[in-house]
């Protein structure tokens, strides 16, 4: 195989800075543009606050850290900053605040360089960005002289986060206090531009862009701080551009030209209001309030267009260089174990990623061929297998169960039951995962199988698919030297059978290292150092690097891979004065290699390119199957997440039976039924929203398991919505059953089969709607942190239209529709009109606008409310996928 693309372009970090001055300023500040920058009461009142009590840590009466407070206070008075991630690099911009003529502005710094490839822009206290920066400093050089290549931005930024978690902890090195202070971290390293954002609890955030500070702009420019009428002519465009503006016009005249405002003071001709609005440098006139509207509407309609349509000129490049993807070169025979090696920021695992067509981020560009051939992904994913440093898989599985699904939707449909069951005892023996056959796999570190055992049912999994080549990264990572001894025991019984195998591997054993037939070697930028065999005990790569003169000899004994990596790194070159790509590309080698990468480029005379009818190797019924089946026996082997459910249903529904016990039977008065209409509303909000916050932890943990499943090519999205959505059905239906028996026989309403069976139905379907907006929001969002605000913001405003807190009939018009849209109002309209709809069929009528006729239409409605979510579900996950490979 070979893969050619482009290299990622030097991007520079690019630093500007602005300073605002008295309008006194000495000449010799050369800002552009000065921002004024009193000091106010607020500034002097805090730099008193700036002296914290070192040895106490006092909390208020709320709970609340003081000393916290005042370091988020310190960024909020803090001057603006702002960093802006581009394709050729990152922009930082501060501004700096000159409260004196007599004070120079070169003095005042706000951006400082960590290293020659990293900068920061700072907000808050500079004596304290000072010694985080010292600290990351530090931290940089060290690295850059133990390991000889310059450290990345991520590291370094969470060098500085590390120094600033240590806040609290008792020792005499932490410190007393947190920081006051945030950072924008910018630099560029092998993944080329990066931004990082810091806040004092010591957490930090990867962004595209972000500003950080006061607001002291936008509330100058918007005609708050400063009135219209003040406000110099060339900053005057900025007032009308400001969204501020438009909305303080539009609060102000509504208030201010009401009934209250009219009084007309002795002495003037005018209102109240209309001069307190001049006073202020605001338009008295009612067509304001109107503007205003009309123009934030626009703002927020401009905005939200940028957001969907402007794009970042160019594209993203994997960190492997031109010569790395031009002249990398991956070629295996069966039976030939490879090792795959180098530094930090080589690029070993892009280059696996993008070879085995795991690569979800980037811009990829060039060729691979197989055999002569084209790579086609679909088909290279039925003869390949990956196995991914992460062990992902389904939790309340068994070993045998999760060899069992992945052999079931893998291998040929003309395999038989028998031949494939057959096949999975082999390769559990093979891995060594006989014994431990009905462990469930548990999840990592928390319960279940062992990381090395793990690791092994990983390579399990890919060897049931019975491909030709296995790509395995970090195989070994996280292991001790046992742990690591089986696995790689695995692997060598895997490369007997006659397959392929290519390992990344970071720093073996020398058992490890010589488990291995070939090595790949890259240097920092994906660049060839050695590609060939080991030979026994390493011979052959030892009498390579020590036929280059002053390479020193390897002592007996020592561990020939880090041998290898000490006098092969970026210091070791400048010290003998060698490049050791360039070494390679002109040996005797790379010339062979070269002359075989041709003879495999070239497709043998008679032979065709690999082919298959279908994308999957099992039709579209058998994949539903079969994620049917997994998802059965993980819920059912889930106490966790269904008895759990199943408990708090029985004391929420006995909760509410006592209540508002005997309600049902009361008819005399409106607000009877006002009380039985708020036990329907607090039921449906209660457990839909249970359902919808428990629901998502577990489809996001089957998530990350789909991912890898997809990627394997075991089955289409569909499937996998279909089994996670199917399975559903029957837990929600008998959680239906314990509320609506209890409640309804508690509640006392009438006892008539079609009444009943309303309120089960309008109570299942409720639920059922509640659980698919919670998958809904798992599929559309990055993980449950995010899903739960997205939920929170959903059930909010159902809570608002749902009918029970305003009428239907006493809504505002302009706002009646979105009535119709929120599910709750359905479910409510249903559950009232089955139960008094033809009682008290007058008063529903008028008062809440519910007619008992429309109770068909209403039912439809519940249940196209739950198939839309299910729906959206799975749509989100086939076209969205957060992993970041």
């Amino acid at each position: 195989m070979t893969d050619r693309g482009l290299p990622t372009p030097p991007s520079p970090v690019f630093f500007a800075s602005t300073s605002s001055a008295s309008r006194r300023e000495a000449p010799r500040s050369r800002s552009i543009q000065h921002l004024p920058s009193p000091e106010s009461l607020t500034e002097r009142m805090f730099l008193m606050r700036t002296e914290y009590d070192r040895g106490v840590n006092t909390f208020s009466p709320e709970g609340r850290l003081f000393q916290v407070e005042y370091a988020i206070e310190a960024i909020k008075l803090g001057s603006t900053t702002i960093g802006l991630k581009t394709k050729d690099g990152i922009v930082l911009a501060v501004e700096k605040r000159v409260t004196s003529p007599l004070l120079e502005p070169s003095s005042v710094e706000k951006i400082m360089e960590i290293d020659e490839h990293i900068g920061c822009a700072v907000s808050g206290l500079i004596a304290d960005a000072r010694t985080l920066v010292e600290h990351a400093r530090v931290e940089t050089q060290n690295h850059r002289f133990s390991y000889g290549e310059p450290m990345t931005v991520e590291s370094s930024t969470q060098a500085i986060c590390d120094l600033a978690l240590r806040f609290g902890e008792g020792d005499e090195e932490s410190m007393s206090r947190p920081f006051g202070v945030s950072l924008l971290i910018a630099g560029h390293d092998e993944n080329g531009p990066s931004l990082y954002y810091t806040d004092p609890s010591g957490t930090f955030w990867q962004c595209n862009a972000k500003a950080i500070g006061s607001v002291l702009v936008v509330m100058l420019l918007g005609g708050f701080v400063l009135s219209r009428e003040d406000m110099n002519k060339w900053w005057i465009w900025g007032y009308w551009a400001s969204p501020m503006m438009y909305a303080q016009n539009a609060v102000s005249v509504n208030e201010f030209l009401g009934q209250s405002w009219q009084k007309v003071l002795p002495g003037s001709t005018e209102p109240l209001g209309v001069l307190i609005l001049k006073s202020h440098g605001i338009f008295p006139e009612t067509k304001w309030y109107w503007i205003g509207f009309g123009a934030l509407l626009g703002f927020t309609f401009l905005f939200t267009l940028c957001l969907a349509y402007l794009k970042s000129y160019g594209h993203s490049y994997p960190s492997v260089s031109e010569e790395t993807k031009g002249e990398t070169c991956k070629f295996d025979w069966p039976g030939v174990l490879t090792a795959l090696m180098g530094i930090s920021g080589a690029g070993m695992t892009t280059l696996m990623d993008v070879l085995a067509g795991r690569k979800t981020n980037g811009y990829i560009k060039g060729s691979i061929s197989i055999s002569g051939y084209p790579k086609k992904q679909e088909t290279f994913a039925r003869v390949s297998g990956y196995c991914e440093q992460d062990d992902i898989h389904s939790p309340h599985v068994t070993v045998h169960e999760s060899l069992l699904f992945s052999a079931w939707l893998r291998l040929p449909g003309d395999v038989s039951s028998k031949t494939r069951k057959m096949f999975i005892e082999e390769v559990m023996e093979l891995v060594e995962l006989t014994p431990v056959r009905d462990v469930l796999v548990g999840l990592p570190r928390v319960n279940g199988l062992l990381i090395e055992q793990r690791k092994r049912l990983t390579i399990a999994v890919e060897l049931v698919a019975n491909p030709s080549i296995i790509f395995m990264d970090e195989p070994t990572s996280g292991l001790d030297a046992r742990a690591a001894a089986i696995v790689m025991r695995t692997v060598r019984n895997t490369v007997d059978t006659g397959r392929t195998v290519v390992c990344t591997i970071h720093q073996p054993s020398i058992d490890i290292f010589e488990a291995f037939d070939e090595l790949l070697l890259l240097k920092q930028g994906g660049e060839q150092i050695y590609f060939g065999p080991l030979g026994r005990h390493s011979s052959e790569m030892i009498k390579y690097f020590e036929e280059i003169e002053g390479i020193s000899k390897i002592e007996d004994g020592y561990n020939p891979a880090t041998w290898m990596l000490e006098v092969t790194t970026v210091p070791q070159e400048f010290v003998l004065g060698v490049y050791f790509s360039d070494m390679y590309k002109n040996s005797e080698l790379c010339q062979r290699n070269k002359v075989l990468i041709h003879e495999l480029s070239t497709p043998p005379a008679g032979s065709s390119d690999l082919h298959f009818s279908t994308t999957h190797s099992r039709s579209f019924f058998t994949q539903c199957l079969a994620c049917l089946w997994k998802q059965n026996l993980s819920y059912w082997r889930n106490p966790q997440y269904n008895a759990v459910r199943f408990f708090f249903t029985t004391v929420i529904a006995l909760l509410f039976g006592t209540i508002f016990w005997g309600i049902g039977t009361k008819r005399e008065k409106p607000q009877d039924l006002f009380n039985a209409m708020g036990s329907m509303y607090a039921a449906v909000l209660t457990m839909g929203v249970l359902n919808a916050a428990t629901v998502q932890p577990v489809v996001s943990v089957e998530r990350m398991a789909f991912y890898r499943e997809r990627a394997a090519g075991m089955y289409s999205a569909f499937p996998y919505a279909f089994g996670q959505v199917l399975i559903e059905l029957p837990y929600t239906l008998v959680q239906t059953c314990i509320y609506s028996v209890i409640v309804y026989a508690m509640m006392g309403f009438k006892w008539t089969v079609a009444k009943f069976f309303w309120n089960l139905f309008f109570m299942y379907f409720t639920l059922l709607y509640f659980t698919f907006c919670g998958m809904m929001a798992i599929g559309l969002t990055q993980n449950p942190n995010v899903a739960s605000i997205v939920s929170a913001a959903f059930h909010a405003t159902w809570n608002l239209f749902s009918g029970f807190l305003i009428p239907q009939t006493k809504i505002p018009i302009w706002w009646r529709w979105y009535y119709w849209l929120c599910p709750v109002a359905w479910s409510l309209y249903g559950m009232v009109v089955s139960q008094y709809g033809d009682d008290v069929a007058n008063f529903v009528r008028d008062y809440l606008g519910f007619d008992h006729s429309f109770l068909g239409v209403v039912a439809a409605g519940v249940v196209a409310f739950g198939l839309l979510f299910a729906l959206l579900f799975g749509v989100a996950i086939m076209k969205l996928n957060f992993q970041r490979k």
